[in-house]
């Protein structure tokens, strides 16, 4: 590898921290061990692979941090339950995953409170739908602990396709429950 194409390679990952934070949500500790359910924030300005210019990204994460405490100190140990938040690129959301559309520098700023959703959403709504069904939608609900409204979910699905075996068990279940 010559000398510029490792300066150009690290030049892709170059960023300057605007603001780090870790904030403690829970705390449980017991016996010389603690496990803090922390919120971590990370604003920083970087550049971009895609298209090798910088860019404001906002990330954060909740994350279950087990922690001893040792003749020198608390020390930490394992991490796990990561689950990630919303990521922001110019102070436009980004959706993360697989199938989701990338990063557009011309898509509007996102506003949590806009009643309007934006078209991109509507697309990958749409995508996901027809690729998998309405299976996937509605396990978000059950995901997030709102039954209630994923047996509605089932129940408008039913109304469109009375022939969907799948919904039709997956109501059964719920509703037994």
């Amino acid at each position: 590898m010559s000398a510029r194409s490792r300066i150009s390679s690290t030049a892709l990952w170059r960023f300057t921290i605007r603001h780090m934070s870790n904030s403690i949500l829970k705390l449980t500790a017991c016996d010389g061990h603690a496990t803090a359910t922390v919120l971590q924030q990370w604003y920083r300005t970087q550049t971009l692979q895609s298209d090798g210019s910088l860019h404001r990204l906002e990330t954060n994460a909740v994350q279950d941090e087990h922690w001893t405490r040792l003749s020198d100190g608390w020390k930490r140990g394992k991490i796990e339950n990561v689950h990630g938040g919303a990521v922001f690129i110019d102070g436009k959301r980004v959706n993360v995953g697989v199938g989701l559309p990338p990063y557009d520098p011309e898509a509007p700023p996102y506003d949590p409170h806009d009643p309007r959703p934006k078209r991109p959403v509507i697309d990958t709504l749409l995508r996901i739908i027809t690729t998998q069904g309405v299976g996937p939608a509605i396990q978000a609900y059950l995901t997030h602990g709102d039954r209630e409204e994923a047996i509605r979910s089932y129940r408008r699905s039913l109304e469109l396709n009375p022939q969907n075996a799948n919904a039709v068990e997956k109501l059964r279940t719920l509703e037994k429950r």
